[in-house]
Order: C-alpha cells, then sequence, then structure tokens
C-alpha cells in the first residue's frame, strides 16, 4: 500500500505543478479543498451504496470491496498531506519570519485540538453513524476553510491581480525549484531524514507491541494511552511554549531538539529494548516533533519565493514524504535481514542516520536566520 501510494503521489506532482502554474495561489487552496472534499463525498457514496447492495468493505472485504478499501487508504494518505501542505503555503506567505514565529505555536495548538475533537466525537458516535457520514462530515468541513484560505491568500505580500506563479508559457515544478537551492534540497534531506526515523520508530514499535500483546483490541488500547499521552503534551507545548522556545533558542537548536531525541532514543532502544523505553522515547519524540519541529519547519518556507513555496512545498510534503515512507520500509527489512538482527540491531542501526540530521538541521536553522534578517 505504501508502494501504491509513493507512485501515486509521484504521478500527482505534475499534474499539481500544472494547476499552480496555470492558476494562480488565490484560487489554489479553493480549487484544491473543493476537490479534495469532492472525492470524499464520492468515496462517502461508494461505500453507503456498497451498503445497501450488501456487500462487505470491511476488513475481510475481497473483490471490489477490496479495491474501494485499498483506494480509499491511498487517497486519504495523500489528502492528509495535500491539504495541509497548501494550508501552510498559504499561512506561511501571509505572515513574515517573525510574525510567523509568534503565532505558530497557536496555530499548531487550534490543529491539534481538532483533532482531539473529533477524535471524542468519533469515538462518541461510531456505534450508531456509518463510516461514510464521518467522510460527508469532513468534507463539509473543508468548504469554509477553503474560503477562509482563498480570503487568506489574497493578503500575501507579493500578490498580484493575477496571482500566476509562473509564465503560462512554461510548466514550473517542485523538482524545477528544487534544482535550484541548495536551501529546498535541505529542507527535503531534512524532511527525508525525519521520515526514515519515524518509519524506523514505526516497525519498531510494531514488532514489540505485537510481541507483548498479541490480541488486537489490548493494542489498540496501550497505543491509544500513548497517542493520548503524545496528544496532551503537544497542545499544552504548542499552546504555552512552542513560540517562546523557537524565538528564545533560535531555528538552529529549534531544528535539533528532533535529532537529539532521536539519537539518545534509538541508542537507549539499542541498550534496553523494552517496552517501558520504547513509550517514553515515542512519545518524547512525537510531542516535541509536533510541538517545536515541525513548526519550525513551517517558518522555513516564510523566506522562500511564492512560486518555491506552492511548487516545492507540496513536491516535499507529498513525494518526498511518501518516497521517504517507501523507502524506510524497504531499508528496515533489507537490513533486518541481511544482518539478521532484532530490535537493539535495527535500533542501533538508525543512530547513524539522525547524526547525520544534526548539520542539516543548524545549516537550516542559520540560512533561514540570514534570510529573515536580509527580508
Amino acid at each position: 500500500m505504501w508502494t501504491w501510494g509513493a507512485f501515486l503521489a509521484l504521478g500527482a506532482m505534475p499534474i499539481y505543478s500544472m494547476l499552480v502554474s496555470r492558476m494562480g495561489k488565490q484560487r489554489l487552496a479553493l480549487r484544491v479543498y473543493l476537490v479534495v472534499a469532492t472525492a470524499l463525498a464520492i468515496f462517502a457514496g461508494a461505500f453507503r451504496w456498497y451498503s445497501n447492495l450488501g456487500l462487505e468493505t470491511g476488513s475481510t472485504a475481497s473483490g471490489s470491496g477490496a479495491i474501494l478499501n485499498k483506494s480509499f487508504y491511498i487517497a486519504t494518505s495523500l489528502y492528509s498531506m495535500f491539504v495541509v501542505s497548501v494550508l501552510w503555503s498559504v499561512l506561511t506567505g501571509a505572515f513574515d519570519s517573525r510574525t510567523s514565529k509568534q503565532i505558530v505555536g497557536r496555530v499548531f495548538a487550534a490543529g491539534t485540538i481538532g483533532g482531539i475533537c473529533a477524535s471524542f466525537f468519533v469515538s462518541q458516535t461510531a456505534d450508531f453513524l456509518d463510516p461514510e457520514y464521518f467522510l460527508v462530515f469532513a468534507a463539509m468541513l473543508l468548504i469554509p476553510s477553503a474560503w477562509a484560505l482563498n480570503g487568506l491568500a489574497m493578503t500575501e505580500p507579493e500578490a498580484t491581480d493575477e496571482g500566476n506563479l509562473a509564465s503560462p508559457n512554461r510548466l514550473s515544478t517542485g523538482i524545477g525549484c528544487l534544482k535550484k537551492s541548495h536551501y529546498l534540497q535541505g529542507i527535503g534531506g531534512y524532511l527525508f531524514l525525519f521520515v526514515l526515523g519515524s518509519s524506523f520508530l514505526y516497525f519498531i514499535q510494531s514488532e514489540l507491541v505485537r510481541e507483548l500483546w498479541p490480541d488486537r483490541g489490548e493494542r489498540r488500547t496501550v497505543l491509544g494511552k500513548l497517542d493520548m499521552t503524545v496528544q496532551i503534551l503537544t497542545v499544552l507545548s504548542q499552546l504555552f511554549l512552542t513560540s517562546g522556545m523557537i524565538r528564545r533558542w533560535g531555528m538552529p537548536i529549534a531544528l535539533t531538539v528532533v535529532p537529539v531525541i532521536s539519537i539518545l532514543g534509538f541508542s537507549a532502544l539499542a541498550l534496553w529494548p523494552t517496552f517501558a523505553t520504547l513509550a517514553v522515547f515515542s512519545v518524547l519524540r512525537r510531542s516535541s516533533n509536533y510541538a517545536i519541529a515541525k513548526p519550525s519547519r513551517e517558518v522555513l518556507y516564510t523566506v522562500v519565493t511564492s512560486e518555491e513555496r506552492y511548487l516545492t512545498k507540496p513536491f516535499l510534503d507529498v513525494g518526498v514524504y511518501r518516497f521517504g515512507d517507501l523507502l524506510s520500509a524497504w531499508l528496515f527489512e533489507g537490513a533486518r535481514v541481511a544482518m539478521a538482527v532484532g530490535i537493539s540491531g535495527m535500533a542501533l542501526f538508525a543512530v547513524p542516520f539522525c547524526l547525520a540530521w544534526i548539520p542539516v538541521a543548524r545549516y537550516l536553522g542559520r540560512r533561514q536566520e540570514e534570510q529573515a534578517r536580509e527580508r
């Protein structure tokens, strides 16, 4: 499924680049969100149609039901990235570097609170509402978001009457912008190394939890408690610490926090491959990513041009992220088979990648601050 998602992302990027080049940024967010909302409504209709026909669409489905399930999984893996990427393309263009550092914590906290509210709503209504209704609700929520982003895009300092990001006679692509900028290449490298560490931690967690709790219900309970802990730490940090940390520490240190935690965490797992070690490492890494690293990554885009932001950011967020997942999965399985090691060995194998992450983070942080001062 990750392989299909990665190649679909690769195929979607030229289409997206063409839309950006031809359409203009003022209408981009509106149309992307409306297209996504329409796709969700179509999936909702397809699931309802299957349900009315009495066909199976659950985890045990076969035939066309299984195809629908897999198509939905792949589509939603891209949905979450495109929607969030376009959101931050608009936000980082509407605010300068200094203002972004002041408000980024509260904006991320709003997103975290929204996620908590949605999870609570689903958990309380899942017993009597069919899944397709949640897709309809999601589509409906995207409509006001689309109009809000469209209005915000009009306030960007670089906005023009037409809002075109490229000449209609040439098709700009995220890859083209990436080739010209070492700064954007550094962002891509930072993101890839993050995805690599996340995937390794995901596979290690899956193996360890499956060994300790063979029953799926027990595993869901344990992982649910971890997720709730991460959510609570994240929203408190985003509300009260994120903006102050980024401004006080500076971008180089803010971007280095998660790499350092990853080095310490994977090293601890290599020495003590227990669930307690995994739980502490996972909670600290994920909460610090949502509270510090990810907001800092978004601030990086406040000093690039509109063309670089709208064309390259989705390419990195969708294409690099999905292929990073895919390559990480292959690398993890290949290394585990080749070296014939367990959890300790694979945790130790991840440490050098985390070490290589630190100079990339330092470079990006310094360049962002230099370009912000120049602006």
